[in-house]
């Protein structure tokens, strides 16, 4: 997967700005450049700041920063809760922060290693990915629950009594400003939902997605379904790009953005697969889940989807029934997976929706 680096440094990092464009370019990813190409005196809080904000709005899923020593920037991002910052100048530290500690922010000083070594680091630090294991997701998770603790609230409090708080509204305005991060970071928000009515709320509250629309259709694309399907991709991968680090320490079982096929697809459980397993692969997350309805033909679609490896949030239940047929549904998906020697870890929901229970008794 391709990935945004946001690249920063100060005045003594400069000279290796160069550096580090073209090894995240050679490494095939697309490199963000916060800071400006001086070696005027520049404050590495600052720099810090730029690279951190990228991360948390979604603009990027991995920063480098680069000072004298590499020791200032590297105190001064882990100040922010969606930034885990480490000073690497070789290799093995690069590549194994992340494979142990989902290190997101690469440090490292222009004035300690030259430029061959920093490329080297650089390529190492982008190209290792976080570790299965649980003993690494465990003490992950632990590092985000301490930083968690520094916010306490009502939901802080739901969180530890075992409960996960996951929004049911996502839009670009939520992404840019940087509200959903902090939700993740002060509110312990560890999921976001979508849903064609959600989408449309979004787009018809101001003119947020004008420019990703003509860009859309710059680009070929007429059908109304598509530009709305790619509207919501847009939003809910930069969602689950925050919600990674979650994803991990969870090893997979929250931290999840979910995804509603077409409501046109409610008796079509054919369609549902095919438009499932499009829209999973057009995501490029493993932290995205898609949503289907729980119907006769959508639970037949969602045990076909979690065959599949892609995971499920099977929803409009609305009766111990409907939520017997689901569970039956995601363990024969699992029981097949089994038989056929793959791994059974695939993550699914079951979501009922109280709140329409409640509207349906409300005058009464």
């Amino acid at each position: 997967m391709s990935l945004t680096v946001a690249i920063g440094h100060d005045h003594a990092g400069q000279p290796l700005r160069a550096v580090a464009t073209t090894a995240v370019e050679g490494a095939g990813h697309v490199p963000l450049l916060v800071s400006a190409d001086s070696t005027a005196p520049t404050d590495y809080p600052d720099v810090a700041a730029a690279v951190a904000d990228a991360i948390a709005t979604g603009r990027a899923q991995r920063g480098i920063l680069i000072c004298g020593s590499g020791a200032g920037v590297t105190v001064a991002a882990n100040t922010n809760p969606h930034v885990r910052a480490a000073l690497a100048h070789e290799e093995y530290t690069a590549r194994q922060m992340v494979e142990h500690d989902d290190v997101n922010v690469l440090a490292f000083g222009a004035r300690v290693i030259g430029p061959v070594l920093a490329a080297e680091v650089i390529r190492a630090f982008l190209g290792a990915s976080f570790s299965d294991e649980e003993r690494h997701a465990r003490r992950l998770g632990k590092v985000l629950d301490q930083r968690r603790r520094l916010h306490r609230n009502a939901l802080r409090e739901l969180t530890d009594a075992g409960q996960s708080v996951w929004l049911d509204s996502i839009s670009r305005r939520l992404v840019d400003d940087g509200t959903l991060a902090r939700y993740i970071a002060e509110l312990s928000v560890t999921g976001v939902t979508s849903n064609p009515s959600i989408l449309q709320q979004a787009i018809g509250s101001g003119d947020g997605y004008d420019d990703r629309i003509e860009a859309l259709v710059a680009a070929g694309e007429t059908n109304p379904e598509e530009i709305a399907f790619g509207l919501a991709l847009g939003d809910l991968t930069r969602a689950a790009d925050l919600l990674l680090p979650a994803h991990h320490a969870t090893r997979g079982s929250d931290g999840v953005v979910s995804l509603e096929v077409s409501p046109t697809l409610v008796n079509d459980s054919t369609g549902t697969v095919a438009a499932g397993q499009r829209l999973f692969e057009r995501a490029g997350r493993p932290n995205v889940m898609i949503k289907v309805p729980g119907t006769s033909a959508g639970l037949v679609a969602a045990e076909e989807l979690l065959v599949a490896g892609v995971p499920v949030n099977v929803t409009l239940l609305f009766s111990p029934a409907h939520y017997a047929a689901t569970a039956d549904a995601y363990l024969g998906a699992m029981e097949r997976r089994l038989q056929a020697g793959l791994s059974p870890r695939v993550a699914s929901v079951a979501s009922v929706f109280v709140s329409r229970w409640d509207a349906a008794v409300d005058d009464r």
